[in-house]
């Protein structure tokens, strides 16, 4: 994991170099794009490889990127802490113990669900991070920049749906289970 967080930073490091050369000259240009689309890659590959972990680790890297190329007021870092808080928080529900004292507080007193659930506070995070994405990448013309935020809100919404059927299985809610009903 240490050795592609590594190298996860150095293509944004390279992306970011280009961005700040690209009024400059063409070739800058096309190396932050390809950068850009490599990076897309990385997450695409991480998505079919099921690796939250790694798709954590990519988009806090992407996130550094967003604030060193952010102009002024745009320079928040709140959705990295957010960012965090999904990670410590999908780390804890893996714990089934976790999930069925979590469900069981919150709805208790209503009974047992049997039909599959979602987790608010996973899906409304993850809301809120592509919301974020959208911001940023409203303005971008360049193709590969596109590319680069709408595989990161994909790999978002990902870690969700991946997320939501986790803690269903937990919960015995597993749409496999639902089927065979």
């Amino acid at each position: 994991m240490e050795k592609n967080g590594s190298t996860h930073k150095s293509l944004l490091t390279t992306a970011l170099h280009s961005y700040k050369l690209v009024e400059i000259r063409s070739q800058d240009k096309k190396q932050y794009s390809k950068v850009l689309k490599t990076y897309a890659t990385l997450i695409t590959k991480a998505m079919a490889d099921k690796d939250i972990p790694t798709l954590f680790a990519l988009e806090k890297d992407a996130q550094e990127f967003d604030y060193n190329v952010a102009k002024g007021k745009d320079k928040r870092r709140d959705s990295m802490n957010v960012l965090d808080d999904l990670q410590d928080y999908w780390a804890k529900c893996h714990d089934e113990n976790f999930v069925i004292a979590k469900f069981a507080k919150s709805h208790g007193g209503i009974g047992k669900s049997t039909k599959a659930i979602k987790d608010g506070t996973m899906t409304n995070g993850i809301i809120s991070q592509c919301r974020k994405i959208s911001i940023i990448a409203g303005a971008k013309p360049n193709p590969a920049e596109d590319l680069f935020y709408s595989k990161r809100q994909a790999a978002l919404r990902f870690i969700d749906k991946e997320h939501n059927q986790m803690i269903n299985q937990h919960l015995g809610l597993s749409k496999e289970k639902e089927m065979g009903r």
